[in-house]
């Protein structure tokens, strides 16, 4: 219930409302005892009535209370009353970067977008050290406010941390506008419920510098069930192509923020802010951002890391041997350059820039060190279906592309003709029907309700087939695990909209 001005909510004053949003409404209050006033969030009496998310809560409330970083916003204080939780934080007078962005459409100068960037990057890290993960960075979360004294100079704060979110679980995950929205800037790990840590919000601040400089998100679609199979599975188009006069190097930058697989990202937030800085000024990347660093073991603990003096530990995120780690993608004569930036002596291939760190080749790249692969049709950069030539490379897919540099790559098995059962084809053919029939839940549910009923739990069962299925193919392999996951979360989506549907009709 939406609260009033001159109402009293936990001892506060609510003096205006300053937004809502899926995860609640916000209100300038005055504070009970001090003059001051602080800005409050009012959790839905919803959420509030989760014991989950009430410890969650509970926990990163008192984490992010302890946080004390010029560039993050301030937690006073949080509690409940009558069965809404609530948080108080410092009350910044100025706009968000979404603000700034319908000022400027096709996106800020190249010298904002790196402030931003550069001081979101510092607070994400001191955050990270402390354990504590912000899991929605966008341009809305992203304060700019005037520095008193200083005209023109603006300060950057990261604020909603301690806001704990729920949980990516299907009954929720469409239930707001603001929920859906922050699939834009989700990474992959987020959307499937896999374990995530810090690169997890790199992710999310790589696709919030791809439209703080383009005015447009990696993905952009309003249908959430085609979003979060677009994170999942495709590489988004080079940001140069939407902005013109941007220097070719930032396509290699948001590129490696921006791979499907955590491994393949920078160790660190500011590493990354670093790289885009000397990327938007056309200098060379630093040093040890493009050479490969030596692989070791990624920790199997699938829990967020808290060990050592703090998070991450130096030098950042050991790289996983079974993913390469390669730090920066130097330069390769194989690879392909894209017509709108030539590279003498590099044949051309649409749609991927001359930077290195993209996929080499239509299909697997060949010369030193790489094995043919006569089993794989070509694609660009992507293992394809035999079978199904519209098939999109899923996230295992592409995490399987070697990168170049240091050394000989990876060397990939030939796929030669068998008349043995092949678990990745019968993954891929199970992962997109079920995709397919969970989008059609959503419809079929005007059926009284039962046809959604049986056209999801059709979707759920085929896409846990194909989900098993997928973890018995090898290495390497397209399997259809994005399309799967896909389908199992709006299956379940379309499941729970049917049979509301059902009870509706039931009851009228």
């Amino acid at each position: 219930m939406a609260l009033t001005v001159g109402q009293e909510f936990a001892g506060y004053r609510i003096v205006r409302k300053l937004g809502q949003g899926g995860m609640g409404e916000v209100y300038l209050t005055a504070h009970p005892r001090l003059p001051r006033q602080d800005a409050m969030k009012v959790m839905p009496a919803s959420m509030s009535a989760d014991d989950g998310f009430r410890r969650r809560f509970i926990r990163e409330a008192d984490l992010a209370a302890g946080l004390d970083h010029p560039n993050i916003v301030s937690v006073y204080d949080r509690g409940e009353f009558e069965d809404q939780l609530w948080i108080t934080m410092r009350y910044i007078e100025g706009d968000d970067a979404a603000a700034a962005l319908k000022s400027y459409p096709h996106g800020l100068s190249a010298a904002q977008v790196e402030q931003i960037i550069t001081s979101v990057a510092e607070a994400l890290d001191y955050a990270h050290a402390q354990n504590l993960l912000h899991r929605d960075v966008k341009p809305a979360n992203i304060l700019l406010a005037d520095v008193p004294g200083q005209p023109g100079k603006r300060r950057v704060l990261l604020a909603d941390f301690g806001i704990a979110r729920p949980m990516l679980d299907d009954a929720r995950m469409t239930a707001t506008n603001l929920t859906v929205g922050s699939f834009a800037y989700s990474s992959p790990e987020q959307i499937a419920g896999q374990s995530v840590d810090g690169r997890a919000d790199q992710y999310s601040l790589a696709c919030t510098a791809y439209q703080l400089l383009s005015g447009t998100t990696p993905f952009e679609n309003t249908n959430a069930a085609i979003l979060i199979h677009r994170q999942l599975s495709d590489i988004p188009e080079p940001v140069t192509h939407r902005r013109q006069g941007l220097p070719p190097q930032v396509d290699r930058v948001l590129g490696r923020a921006l791979e499907k697989d955590p491994n393949r990202r920078y160790p660190t937030c500011a590493d990354f802010a670093e790289d885009l800085k000397s990327a938007l000024n056309a200098g060379p990347a630093r040093p040890d951002l493009v050479k490969p660093t030596p692989p070791a073991t990624y920790p199997s603990n699938p829990s967020y890391p808290t060990s050592g003096p703090g998070y991450p530990s130096s030098p950042g995120y050991p790289s996983n041997p079974s993913h390469p780690s390669n730090s920066g993608y130097p330069s390769n004569p194989n690879y392909p350059s894209n017509p709108s930036h030539p590279q003498p002596g590099v044949g051309s291939q649409p749609g991927y820039p001359s930077q290195p760190g993209y996929p080499s080749n239509p299909g697997y790249p060949s010369g030193p060190g790489y094995k043919a692969n006569p089993g794989v049709p070509s694609n660009p950069g992507y293992p394809s279906n035999p079978s199904n030539p519209s098939y999109a490379a899923t996230a295992a897919g592409f995490s399987a592309l070697p990168v170049g540099g240091g050394g000989s790559a990876p060397s990939y098995p030939s796929a030669t003709p068998s008349t043995a059962a092949d678990p990745g084809k019968s993954a891929r053919t199970q992962g997109t029907w079920s995709f397919v029939i969970a989008l059609l839940s959503i419809p079929g549910s005007c059926l009284f309700g039962i046809g959604g009923i049986l056209l999801a739990i059709a979707a759920l069962v085929l896409g846990t087939m194909s989900l098993k299925k997928a973890g018995q193919s090898p290495a390497g392999v397209s399997n259809g695990r994005g399309l799967a996951i896909a389908g199992v979360i709006i299956g379940v989506i379309g499941l729970l909209w049917s049979i509301l549907m059902m009870i509706g009709f039931i009851a009228s």
